[in-house]
């Protein structure tokens, strides 16, 4: 069906504790996302992240679109990427050696 929206669907999180961010000069839990993006006879992923800086909400994110037609193969993918608690800006350059 051709103007089909993009079905976003919840994956899985991860948090990352401030005790494992020692040394990086972070000193805040960060939250992440994973989402599978239903395209039409295709598959992406979304990262969201999610912290709490100063008191104030911080959310920064990434998606990559048309990256298989295999669901299998999406759902492998996110769950490396939720094990290894990849981040946004590191979405593009991990996929594309995965791939």
């Amino acid at each position: 069906m051709k103007g089909m929206e993009n079905l976003k669907i919840f994956y899985g999180e991860t948090f990352i504790e401030t005790a494992t961010l020692v040394g990086s000069k972070i000193n805040y839990p960060i939250k992440l996302e994973y989402y599978k993006i239903n395209q039409e006879k295709k598959y992406g992923i979304e990262i969201v992240k999610k912290n709490l800086k100063n008191r104030k909400l911080e959310i920064e994110q990434e998606r990559i679109l048309n990256i298989t037609k295999s669901k299998r193969k999406i759902c492998k993918i996110l769950e490396k990427l939720k094990r290894n608690q990849v981040m946004p800006i590191n979405l593009s350059e991990i996929v594309k050696d995965m791939l």
